[in-house]
């Protein structure tokens, strides 16, 4: 390779660099003060994210939330962002000055240093964007926003906000059965709305919200356009499109496994269509676990959990915490027998289990074995 090809493939992987970095959330590593002069400067707002080194949700949010392009485009256009750790340096100082006392917590504030509003906790992409808009946006404030739908406005962007209101009011109660029939209900609003759109529009940017956000399940029509209409989707995102179809599909076998459905033959069948429709198990990861819903299926839960203890080791181990999750609800006997047999499977797995899961796992043994009550 001579030394002109040399350098045209570092300057391309440069290009390459900056336009990943420029597509995430830009975080300026500098003073808070020259943070608040950037804003002014620039005519933006701050945001500042608190966290701490040992905050599980800090990191999560700082990789798997910002660095997203769409999360990456709204920021960058509005904020100077900053991350401040909460326990070190100058930040220390802050975190008293602003009465930080949970992390991560978001402060969004002027160039003058005056407060406009806050947040704690982790979110997801549409749930930060619509958190933000509702601090910065006086069209975006809650009672504007439910306002205006209540008159019959039904924009994409209004709808989204909407949505995202109603969800994050769900998930602030703490009435688990309310909390449920709310986001029941805010998914029905939004593919009310997705079925009344024309065809060219459902592939648009300003749509995309409904499949990041919204096609959680297999049984949405939102869901079901992904999988057999994924070429009319921009090229631009249809990467994206493929990757949530997949993770809607792998989780609807999964769940389906694991016991939900209570294994309604006309659901197993829709969800068998739309695997094989949009090659997902290509690579055969999703047969083992369509091989324990035929299992039980037949029936002989003997059968069944003899299949299991020659099986389970072989499930990945996202598969593995489905099935154990629920795995003694699957064992529908009084049959002493049968449910200690059933729980002897689980106690072998034990030691190969990821933490969380073997948390699950030894309360199904405890259930399995008449100790849970």
């Amino acid at each position: 390779m001579n030394v002109t090809m040399k350098k045209k493939i570092l300057l391309l992987f440069a290009l390459f660099l900056a336009l990943v970095s420029s597509a995430q959330t830009q975080f300026r590593a500098i003073p808070f003060d020259e943070v608040l002069k950037a804003a002014q400067q620039e005519k933006k707002i701050v945001f500042v994210d608190f966290y701490t080194d040992w905050c599980g949700p800090c990191k999560m949010m700082a990789t798997k939330i910002f660095p997203l392009p769409e999360v990456g485009e709204y920021m960058n256009a509005r904020f100077v962002a900053t991350k401040i750790n909460a326990e070190k340096g100058e930040g220390v100082a802050l975190a008293k000055e602003f009465g930080v006392k949970a992390y991560p917590t978001f402060i969004v504030l002027d160039a003058s240093r005056k407060e406009l509003g806050r947040f704690e906790g982790s979110r997801s992409a549409e749930s930060l964007k619509a958190e933000l808009d509702r601090l910065t946006d006086p069209e975006k404030a809650p009672e504007r926003i439910k306002a205006r739908y209540a008159a019959g406005e039904r924009s994409a962007d209004l709808v989204s906000a909407y949505a995202a209101l109603l969800k994050d009011e769900a998930l602030k109660k703490r009435n688990p059965d309310g909390n449920a029939a709310a986001l029941v209900r805010v998914d029905s609003i939004v593919q009310v709305y997705y079925a009344s759109l024309p065809e060219a529009d459902r592939v648009k940017p300003e749509n995309m919200f409904v499949y990041r956000a919204y096609s959680m399940l297999p049984t949405c029509l939102s869901t079901k356009y992904m999988v057999e209409h994924a070429d009319r989707f921009p090229v631009a995102v249809r990467a994206e499109i493929d990757s949530i179809a997949r993770n809607v599909l792998d989780a609807a076998v999964m769940s389906i496994m694991s016991g939900n459905n209570a294994y309604a033959k006309e659901s197993l069948q829709e969800v068998k269509r739309l695997v094989e429709r949009s090659g997902i198990n290509a690579d055969g990861h999703l047969n083992l676990p369509f091989r324990f819903i035929e299992e039980y299926r037949k029936g002989d839960l003997s059968q069944y959990i003899d299949f299991c203890a020659s099986h389970f080791a072989a499930l990945s181990n996202i598969q593995k915490a489905y099935l154990v999750e629920r795995f003694s609800e699957l064992i529908t006997t009084d049959d002493a027998t049968l449910r200690k047999k059933a729980a002897r499977v689980l106690r072998n797995q034990l030691p190969d289990l990821e933490i969380g899961t073997m948390y699950f796992c030894m309360f199904e043994i405890r259930k399995l074995e008449g100790k849970g009550h």
